[in-house]
Order: structure tokens, then C-alpha cells, then sequence
């Protein structure tokens, strides 16, 4: 009997359950939107790609750059490269001798296959590809393995490439002028500034304005000739200067 009393009292608690669910679910069940409450535009401002077009070069501060920063800035590297001669690859190749040698130069280090192909390609590690690579590497190197973010300061990436040149039994010689020139544009600058030959050679064969010659050159009114002393039709001036002409 008592039995009977529980199984009573469990089914009466579980239908009032359901039926207090069901009664729930009319009363607040949200209505589905078609479409977000918040509109968000996310295409309203376009989003800095960072291109290379905007880079500066860093050929015009490599020669003061501050090697004491580079090698600063390199300690954090030291977790997954080394910089010694003949050093051990880690997580990362050895960098030694890396400045001006071929990408992909560690013969038997499992380079990703986007450097590899670089490699192939024959392309070296210059200055400006150093540049553009430490800045973003997997923008400059899609596909690449390094998962480092990269450096945004110009002046931190000089420092860096010029303390990596010193790694190395004869460093890369640093940029010429020309070199630097034609990295920053600055020769193009310096030529449209500079005057045409024409223009140069006419302003300094030119005459000054204080002495004009054909004063200087005209005859005194006291060595004129008299009246009666007239001087022949084919002496005068005038027509000797046609003659000229």
C-alpha cells in the first residue's frame, strides 16, 4: 500500500512538471529574428594590409645603426635559432653568415616549402629582403613556418640586420650611395631639382642690365661732324648693320 503511495506521489510530481514546461514555453518562448538585432558593418573601414610599397628601406641606417640594440633584440630569438659559427639548428636554423646567403642556405634543415621554393628561385637574403621579412614574415613569406610576429620599428629592424652582418668572416659590405639612392628615390629628387643645360648656359652668357653695350658704345656729341662734312650714303651705320643680317 505504501508502495503504491510513492509511485502515485513520482507520477502526479512528473506530470505537473511537464505540464508546468509546457505551460512555460507559451508564456516566454522567444520569436526567432530573420536577422541580427546589431547590425555591425564590418566593411565600413578598409583594413591596412601593411604593403610593402610603404616600407622604408633600411639601407640609409645600417652603416650608424645601433649594433648593441641589434644584438639586444636578437636575444629573443635565441629560443628557437643560434647565431655561432657552425652552431646547431633549433627550432629554427642556425644564423650565422645568413646576411647575402641564399634563402634556405642550411644544407638539411627542413625548411618550409614556401622558402624552399624562394631557394629554388635563387633568391638571396639582402638587406631589403631582411627588411621586409622581419617586418612581417608571413606576409613577405606566405606559407612560412616562423610564427614570430615581426619588427615595426625601421630603426629596431637596421639595428638587428646590421648586428647580423657582423656574423659572419667577411660582413656583406654595406650599401653605396647609389644603392641608397635608388632604395629611398632621393636621386630622382635630386635630379628634377637640378637646372636643364639650356637654362644654365643661357643665364651666364646673358648681359647685365647696368651695362648695356649700346650706350657705352655711342659717340660723343662733341667729335659729331659738321653740317657741310656730311659723310657718304655707304658708311652710315645703319647699313652696315643690315649688311649683317
Amino acid at each position: 500500500m505504501e508502495l503504491n503511495k510513492v509511485f502515485a506521489a513520482i507520477l502526479v510530481a512528473g506530470i505537473i512538471g511537464l505540464g508546468t514546461a509546457f505551460v512555460a514555453e507559451l508564456i516566454v518562448a522567444p520569436d526567432q529574428l530573420e536577422t541580427t538585432a546589431i547590425f555591425v558593418d564590418v566593411e565600413a573601414e578598409p583594413v591596412d594590409a601593411g604593403g610593402d610599397e610603404a616600407l622604408p628601406s633600411v639601407l640609409p641606417l645600417l652603416a650608424t645603426a645601433d649594433l648593441a640594440l641589434g644584438e639586444s633584440l636578437a636575444s629573443a630569438c635565441v629560443a628557437c635559432h643560434t647565431f655561432d659559427q657552425g652552431g646547431a639548428n633549433g627550432i629554427g636554423p642556425n644564423n650565422w653568415g645568413v646576411v647575402g646567403a641564399a634563402m634556405g642556405h642550411i644544407e638539411g634543415f627542413g625548411y618550409s616549402s614556401a622558402l624552399q621554393e624562394r631557394h629554388d628561385a635563387g633568391e638571396l637574403w639582402t638587406y631589403e629582403a631582411l627588411n621586409h621579412f622581419l617586418y612581417r614574415p608571413r606576409e613577405f613569406l606566405p606559407g612560412t613556418s616562423m610564427s614570430y610576429a615581426g619588427l615595426r620599428n625601421v630603426e629596431d629592424r637596421a639595428a638587428l640586420i646590421a648586428w647580423l652582418r657582423t656574423l659572419a668572416e667577411t660582413p656583406a659590405p654595406l650599401p653605396t650611395e647609389e644603392e641608397i639612392a635608388a632604395a629611398t628615390g632621393s636621386g630622382d629628387e635630386a635630379a628634377d631639382e637640378e637646372p636643364a643645360e639650356g637654362e644654365s648656359n643661357a643665364d651666364e652668357t646673358a648681359p647685365a642690365e647696368d651695362t648695356p653695350p649700346a650706350e657705352e658704345s655711342a659717340p660723343a656729341e662733341d667729335s659729331a661732324p659738321a653740317e657741310d662734312s656730311t659723310p657718304a650714303e655707304d658708311s652710315t651705320p645703319a647699313e652696315e648693320g643690315a649688311t649683317d643680317q
